[in-house]
């Protein structure tokens, strides 16, 4: 049996992506100096402590992004993977012809273009998991009821 998440930072190991505090400094984040900065959880911090030896220059990408707490509220994910996030979605958008030259009627008829207008991320989950409508109707966003 495979272990992926072993696989996944042997590649990143392999493809010279750099280590957790090396990327946040090229993305002008300030990097951690301690264990428990990444993750506030004492298991965790103790745990990853061990794993790297002691060395916080020595956390993988991978690993560092997974493990840090707390995360921004409201988001699904890390500060560090929203940064990547914020570059590949808008980046995406501005290459994409569908939300450039053809985000229009002619494309996506004047039923599709109000579908879109009138709708959110909110309204996409609760089409497809009703059952989750009553605690997004509490929530500001459509990711909240998966943040602590």
């Amino acid at each position: 049996m495979t272990n992926v998440a072993i696989v996944d930072i042997m590649r990143d190991r392999e493809r010279r992506l750099p280590r957790y505090n090396e990327f946040r400094r090229n993305f002008r984040l300030k990097p951690i100096s301690t264990f428990e900065e990444l993750n506030p959880d004492p298991n965790v911090a103790r745990q990853l402590s061990i794993a790297y030896r002691g060395d916080v220059e020595a956390i993988d990408l991978l690993v560092g992004q997974l493990a840090e707490e707390p995360r921004p509220y409201g988001f699904g994910f890390s500060e560090t993977t929203n940064q990547i996030f914020i570059i590949q979605a808008s980046r995406r958008l501005f290459a994409d012809r569908f939300y450039q030259e053809n985000y229009n009627a002619a494309t996506y008829t004047e039923l599709g273009m109000e579908w879109i207008q009138n709708n959110t991320m909110k309204t996409v989950i609760a089409r497809q998991f009703p059952e989750l409508i009553p605690k997004m109707n509490t929530t500001k966003t459509a990711f909240e009821p998966w943040v602590q």
